[in-house]
């Protein structure tokens, strides 16, 4: 079979699977099962959702996904490619993983994308500044999409973040372009490719 007809094979497959994923992943739990896990209460949803949902976006929009490492292994392959658990320095200098980089070199767009989710009320006030930072500091990209949802980030906290990218705070970079986004406002993004 010519190569041509099998890359083709492999992106419809790989499309379909993203749509399969992301039917699974909206898909209401049966009651029962939420609540044995919540008694009184519809679960909430994790990070890993979150991120299972991010990964079936941009499969929808014909983005492989495929894990950093087996791009690297792969020869790093060209097209439009969605990495996941990217290797980067931290703030501290040390080893960390982000969480997606979104490549695209028809679009020109290099974009590292921290997702993050918070359902609970509790002790976040310190992440955000941490978020932010490794946003400015640690990301290489110099386009940062940083994607936050649940119901547990405190609205002073929030307001904080919007400020602190919006005045550019704490050394920014002038070419550096960070933006703060929903699941939805990623959804439209994502389909205004």
């Amino acid at each position: 079979m010519p190569p041509e007809i099998i890359e083709e094979c492999a992106m419809a497959l790989h499309r379909v699977m993203g749509l399969l994923l992301l039917a699974c992943l909206l898909s209401p739990l049966p009651l029962a099962a939420a609540e044995s896990r919540h008694p009184g209460r519809l679960p909430n949803e994790s990070g890993q959702e979150l991120s299972a949902k991010v990964a079936a976006i941009m499969a929808g929009t014909g983005f492989k996904v495929m894990s950093h490492s087996a791009w690297s292994e792969r020869g790093r392959p060209g097209g439009d490619v969605l990495l996941t658990r990217v290797p980067y320095t931290n703030l501290y200098g040390g080893e960390g993983r982000q969480a997606f980089r979104i490549l695209s070199p028809r679009r020109g767009l290099e974009i590292a994308l921290i997702v993050k989710r918070q359902d609970t009320d509790g002790s976040n006030d310190t992440k955000l500044p941490h978020i932010y930072l490794t946003a400015i500091e640690a990301m290489r990209e110099k386009t940062v999409f940083i994607l936050v949802e649940g119901e547990g980030w405190r609205s002073e906290g929030m307001d904080w973040l919007r400020r602190a990218v919006a005045e550019r705070r704490y050394g920014m970079p002038t070419d550096k372009d960070v933006r703060i986004v929903s699941l939805e406002e990623f959804r439209r993004w994502a389909r205004g490719l």
